[in-house]
């Protein structure tokens, strides 16, 4: 099989983690996170700056730290 339950597991969690971004701050967390590019390789896949992909990348995890921290102290 192409991954071991762990993995697939794993897969899972950032699939629900990252479901409330936008399209373009999965896409680019999953190709940075999952398929292991680089920045740089990211904004050539995407035809955008780098700079760019670094911005959306921070802005969503920020997005993530709040959610996580919103969800400890009990507010979904």
């Amino acid at each position: 099989d192409m991954f071991d339950l762990e993995s697939m597991l794993k897969y899972i969690e950032f699939d629900l983690l990252i479901s409330s971004l936008n399209s373009d701050e999965k896409i680019i967390l999953t190709l940075y996170y999952c398929s292991g590019y680089t920045t740089k390789e990211i904004s050539k896949i995407l035809k955008k700056n780098e700079n760019t992909i670094r911005s959306k990348m921070s802005r969503a995890k920020t997005k993530l730290k709040k959610q996580y921290e919103e969800g400890r102290n009990g507010r979904n």
